[in-house]
């Protein structure tokens, strides 16, 4: 049976979710629509969980793409027809 990962506090974590041990900050790894992996940084877990669902949300409008810059012209074309 896996066991449930904890922070130094004892509070249960998500996948993705870690606590570094060297400055106790918390940490959310995931991957872009582009497939590079990347991070979100808070000194406290509810921090962390809220730029999560903000993150969630962005991500659920399609909106990744278009505030890095990296949206072509088909996926803009695309998304204007769509609205």
């Amino acid at each position: 049976m896996a066991k449930t990962r904890k922070d130094l506090r004892g509070r249960s974590l998500r996948k993705g979710e870690v606590q570094r041990a060297s400055d106790k900050r918390y940490m959310y790894t995931y991957t872009d629509p582009l497939g590079r992996r990347k991070f979100i940084y808070a000194n406290d877990l509810t921090q962390l969980r809220e730029k999560e669902e903000n993150l969630l949300k962005d991500q659920l409008d399609g909106l990744d793409i278009y505030v890095s810059g990296k949206a072509t012209l088909n996926e803009t074309f695309d998304r204007y027809i769509s609205t």
